[in-house]
């Protein structure tokens, strides 16, 4: 294909967001280094330019251009690369991940979400102690705080790294929102509003955005209006969190994602508008380029709409001065502008998998198109055929990236962007309707409020029923994924690149990798849970949870206090596990906190079946009705069980709550359960046990037992505990903290100090021989 063939601009602008991903890793030295070498090139570029011998041919020429303009465009990736990452966001050294206080003065650019007891906000740093500085910060206040859009703030508090704030998965997101800095106010008298209204121009496009927000909720509901608002304006503080999971599920997660797509849209109908009242070309094209500025103001400027509307606004400038139009020069140029102008966004997933796609879609369609051309198809059945195609491709260009942000990938999101891409232009041509009769006076959007709330519901409805088929997504965590994608995607660019005389075997390489990993994913299954479970001992200062996955499901055993933190560490084993559901999450106690940890992680991830004890209260009642009205809506089915009674989860796997007693100094329940295949038995208990009735049936389970977990969940003052390890000693011992070992008497037991233990909060992986 040839796709650099005479692209001088292209070429260069692709060659420097190369180098802008490898000065994302380069320390500063290496850095300096690589633009002075490049310096140097382009000087002896020029030079051999100006005064090398004339000549005729185009090609010598154009290499000679690409030689100079790529030297350019390095160079000034380079600069800004280094000027942000090395200049820009480095704070005063040995001020941060300290105890000290320091005097912070900052303007809110952003707020984030806010709970009961805090605010979150996105700040730029103005000065530390006086110190003049810049960059981006987080702000958490640990209360209800005042502040908004605009607002200066001095505040003092503790300076904290992003390492140090962020979880070891969120610290992409930091880097590619600029964050230099994490700032936590504990008081809210440590904190002073001196000035608003310091950004007029942003806080007049957050307010009308938050009223264009507001109205469309209130005439479609909270869950059609949450997501219209994310459709049209990029907003997702109101989107339903259920529904962007299933949107993540079924593949179509793009579609949320600002880009291209609506852009276009809503700008076509602009354009067709202003052709309809008579604007001639010149005037038409101005106000086009207006309102698209005024479009990307308004959803705060995200990344994928600056992308699309970049090239929309270099089409508009080729087509009032009437000159030839290339759509790769202009997506690599702005993109190239992009990592220029704001390098942080080189870890901006999103991004690259809007970059990859749209880069696979202008290069690969025109091919496609022209076959079309030159068959006999009728004109239903070559839209049918693009708009799958089209999916294909975008699917193909980005795959390499998915498992490397995402790992894991959901195919039936190629039908479904086929299916459901009508119904999105259907959303993004009413909704400037509805809101423009709903703004005009002595009218009322109420009988166009339909045409909106249907395709919303339909497209809720469609991939909230998909979302929960099984297996509808596939796990790119298998050995040698990445490296057979990334293999993929380079073989595909090289073959684009060279001359081909059949275009039909770009498809070679996608095919072939759908064959390898159809073929891989099974026999990985199959090495992996052939004759063992396996098992994840996650354990945090609430408690713990024992994840038990075959190649039929997953099951969850919670032990803890119900918080949202536990259960968010469980779903993350989970996931690095190449998981994408839950098939049996079995509580075994009743918790009030249980009523909102569990539906929240259901709108993260799927649960298909809740497993609760048996009732035994009034407030265990209303705990079960509770969790049934708020699970039976996310697909989740609630089920009951009886202590003693055994569940069968997957294979010959069985859970048994052997016993849930109570003690007096206690009220919390003394758990103990057992999980048993053929060949191993689990037993999970408290030292505390041996207070309750159950001690010498569970003395005589221990004697049986191949892997021991002694938990904390119970009161906290422990006894020392007298078990019969010494004649059968177990294969694994586990306990939630060291503090639990002195419970346990091993003074005479040799042996046992060779048996592996657990002691530490955290997340610890075994295998359960089937």
């Amino acid at each position: 294909m040839q796709i650099l063939k005479s692209r001088p601009l292209a070429t260069a602008a692709l060659v420097a967001m190369l180098i802008a991903v490898a000065a994302f890793f380069l320390p500063i030295h290496s850095k300096l280094l690589v633009l002075l070498l490049v310096l140097l090139l382009l000087i002896s570029a020029v030079i051999l330019l100006s005064v090398g011998k004339r000549t005729n041919s185009g090609t010598i020429q154009t290499i000679r251009i690409t030689l100079v303009l790529t030297m350019i465009t390095v160079c000034l990736t380079a600069l800004t690369s280094a000027y942000h990452f090395h200049i820009q966001t480095q704070i005063p050294e040995g001020i941060a991940d300290n105890e000290t206080y320091h005097n912070i003065e900052c303007t809110v650019i952003e707020e984030g979400s806010a709970g009961t007891g805090y605010s979150y906000y996105t700040v730029s740093l103005r000065a530390i102690d006086g110190q003049k500085t810049s960059g981006k910060a987080v702000l958490r206040c640990e209360y209800v705080s005042s502040a908004h859009l605009g607002d200066v703030l001095c505040v003092q508090t503790a300076i904290q790294s992003p390492a140090v704030f962020y979880e070891p998965d969120e610290i992409t997101y930091a880097i590619a929102d600029g964050i230099a800095i994490c700032l936590i106010s504990d008081r809210a008298e440590e904190l002073q509003i001196t000035e608003h209204n310091a950004m007029p121009f942003r806080q007049f496009f957050a307010n009308w955005r938050a009223n264009l927000s507001a109205r469309l909720q209130s005439m479609t509901g909270k869950q059609c209006g949450g997501l219209a608002t994310a459709l049209f304006l990029g907003d997702r503080n109101g989107l339903d969190t259920r529904i962007s999971t299933n949107f993540r599920r079924t593949g179509v997660s793009h579609l949320l994602a600002l880009s291209g797509l609506h852009v276009t849209l809503l700008m076509g109908m602009a354009a067709a508008l202003t052709t309809k009242i008579g604007i001639p070309k010149r005037g038409r094209l101005l106000l086009l380029a207006a309102l698209s500025l005024v479009y990307l103001a308004l959803i705060g400027f995200r990344l994928s709409a600056v992308r699309a509307t970049g090239m929309l606004l270099l089409f508009y400038f080729s087509e009032f001065l009437g000159t030839r139009r290339d759509p790769l020069t202009t997506l690599c140029v702005i993109g190239w502008g992009i990592l220029t102008i704001s390098p942080s966004a080189v870890a901006d997933g999103g991004f690259w998998m809007s970059f990859a796609a749209v880069f696979g879609l202008v290069t690969a369609l025109p091919e496609l198109n022209k076959w079309f051309d030159s068959k006999n198809i009728s004109e239903k059945l070559r839209y049918i055929f693009q708009a799958l195609a089209a999916s294909a491709i975008a699917v193909t260009s980005v795959a390499y990236l998915s498992w490397l942000f995402c790992g894991e990938i959901a195919p039936i999101g190629i039908l479904l962007t086929a299916l459901l891409s009508p119904i999105l232009t259907w959303i993004l041509t009413a909704i400037p309707i509805v809101l423009l009769v709903d703004l005009l006076p002595f009218f009322s959007a109420v009988p166009f409020i339909p045409m909106l709330s249907v395709p919303l519901e339909l497209m809720i409805h469609l991939t909230n029923q998909i979302s929960q088929w099984r297996h509808i997504t596939f796990s790119l965590q298998i050995p040698f994924a990445g490296m057979l994608l990334g293999t993929m995607t380079a073989v595909l660019l090289v073959m684009m690149i060279i001359p081909l005389r059949k275009k039909l075997i770009l498809l070679l390489p996608p095919v072939l990798t759908v064959i390898c990993l159809v073929i891989a994913m099974p026999i990985w299954n199959h090495i992996r849970f052939d004759d063992h479970l396996q098992a994840s001992y996650v354990v945090r200062s609430s408690g713990s949870t024992l994840t038990i996955s075959d190649h039929e499901g997953t099951a969850v055993i919670d032990t803890s206090s119900g918080s949202y933190s536990m259960l968010k560490d469980t779903a993350k084993a989970i996931r690095e596990q190449g998981i994408s559901e839950i098939e049996h999450l079995i509580l075994t106690h009743y918790h009030r906190s249980y009523i909102y940890s569990t539906e929240r992680l259901a709108k993260r991830l799927l649960i298909r079946y809740l497993w609760v004890p048996t009732p035994q209260s009034e407030a265990d009642y209303y705990h079960l009705c509770a969790l049934r009205d708020r699970m039976t809506p996310l697909g989740t089915e609630v089920r009951c069980y009886k202590t003693g009674e055994p569940l069968e989860l997957f294979g010959d796997a069985v859970f048994q709550l052997v016993d849930a007693s109570y003690i007096e100094r206690s009220s919390q329940p003394i758990l103990t359960y057992m999980l048993q295949t053929s060949n191993k038995i689990l037993t999970y208990s408290s030292p505390v046990v041996q207070e309750s009735d159950y001690y010498p049936t569970f003395r005589w389970i221990c004697k049986q037992t191949d892997i021991l977990i002694l938990g904390k969940h119970g009161p906290t003052v422990k006894q020392e505990i007298d078990l019969p390890l010494q004649e059968n000693t177990p294969d694994l011992i586990l306990t939630d903290s060291i503090s639990l070992l002195p419970y346990l008497d091993l003074s005479t037991q040799s042996k046992i100090y060779e048996v592996p233990m657990i002691t530490d909060i955290g997340c610890y992986r075994f295998y359960i021989s089937k």
